[in-house]
């Protein structure tokens, strides 16, 4: 499946179709000398409180990420974690009423993101960042027929005409592997499976050759020969055009096969984050050991239970200065209750950080720890345990 180029037209701007000039503080396509400059994606610190009827809601607690040309960065977590709230934030797509506050620096390709006014993001969008997301029936126009749809940012990012946009759209049916894609692009959403509704979202994302793509729950209603054709094609633009990609999931398997590292969410904040083969073949921080160990396998004892994370994910209404996974975490100690950890490295020099006062230890990592863990502040009890026998 190899996604066409994007047609070249005499009008077709090389840059997005609301311009700003260089001394324009939002002008985003300007060169600059900030941090984040040499990365594709640069996020520090950053922090998303969300207005409900409860209160404020702690949605994004101090993330911070790098994303370069040509690499998957994926993110995992529990549902609520923060993972889509947390890039529909930096793209603009949070209801201005919905935000209560938002702190942190975000830069693209050098550029400040948060300079950004609603006219910049929207020639953002789209053209250089393309989002696929999670629920394909919400995120479609159900009135609209699909090649119009696709049509859309042709038409205004690329200035392309009413014919050559539905010939491009219908290009990018076929692409992405929509059989007929000729019948199809005059089809409306209702007349598509679940399937080929995630694959137009994806066609969508394409369809400007965007330098990014944020792909939320791209694999979702897709069945497992469909699920590897999409990643393997993902796998593909990354490779050939060098653009960044966000791959958010729940699969642990198709994030271990398709990213270079991954940052793992918990209550909004980062419980872990490492090239992708560090921590996920040695996890250090318990709550990503917990999340492998619910992984279904067929090594398991037959008839026997499927492990699960106990309790529940905290209030993020009152979300608790101290280590947010602690009511749930086996080798919980006072210290967890009471401080907050911060991101580090789990051993001196690794890209591997996590956030725990007792990760787990690198020669136990692949088992979960069970039973009192001694308190490595404590002489006492590690001299204790040494002199235990085995």
């Amino acid at each position: 499946m190899n996604v066409p180029s994007t047609p070249s037209t005499p009008s077709t701007p090389s840059t997005p179709s609301t311009p700003t000039t260089p001394s324009t503080p939002n002008a985003w396509s300007t060169p600059s000398t900030r941090p984040g400059a040499t990365a594709l994606l640069s996020v520090r610190d950053y922090t998303v409180h969300l207005h409900s009827p409860r209160g404020i809601v702690r949605a994004v607690d101090g993330v911070s990420l790098t994303l370069d040309r040509g690499h998957t960065l994926a993110i995992v977590g529990e549902s609520g974690s923060g993972k889509s709230v947390l890039f529909r934030s930096l793209l603009g797509l949070l209801p201005p009423a919905a935000v209560a506050r938002r702190t942190g620096d975000a830069f693209y390709s050098g550029a400040d993101l948060s300079a950004l006014d609603e006219k910049g993001l929207r020639g953002l969008r789209g053209r250089r960042i393309g989002m696929v997301f999670q629920d394909p029936m919400t995120a479609l126009n159900p009135v609209l027929p699909v090649w119009r749809q696709l049509a859309l940012p042709l038409r205004r990012h690329l200035g392309l005409r009413r014919a050559a946009a539905r010939a491009r759209a219908v290009e990018l049916l076929d692409a992405v592997g929509i059989p007929d894609p000729v019948r199809r692009a005059d089809q409306y959403p209702v007349q598509m499976s679940g399937g080929m509704r995630q694959r137009v979202m994806i066609a969508l994302a394409l369809s400007c050759d965007p330098d990014l793509i944020v792909a939320d729950e791209p694999t979702t209603a897709l069945d497992v020969t469909v699920q590897a054709q999409i990643l393997r094609l993902l796998d593909q633009l990354r490779a050939e055009r060098g653009l960044g990609l966000i791959l958010i999931s729940h699969d642990l398997g198709v994030v271990a096969d398709h990213s270079d590292d991954v940052m793992v969410m918990y209550a909004g904040r980062q419980a872990e984050r490492g090239p992708t083969a560090a921590v996920l073949g040695a996890p250090r921080m318990p709550y990503t050991r917990t999340l492998l160990d619910a992984v279904p396998t067929l090594h398991g004892a037959r008839g026997g239970r499927l492990a699960a994370i106990t309790g529940q994910p905290p209030d993020l209404t009152r979300t608790p200065d101290a280590c947010a996974f602690a009511a749930r975490c086996t080798r919980v100690r006072e210290r967890c209750h009471t401080e907050r950890p911060p991101l580090t490295a789990t051993e001196s020099g690794s890209p591997q950080v996590a956030a725990c006062w007792y990760p787990v230890p690198s020669a136990t990592a692949p088992a979960v720890a069970s039973g009192p863990v001694p308190d490595p502040e404590d002489p006492t009890a590690t001299a204790t345990q040494e002199a235990s026998p085995a």
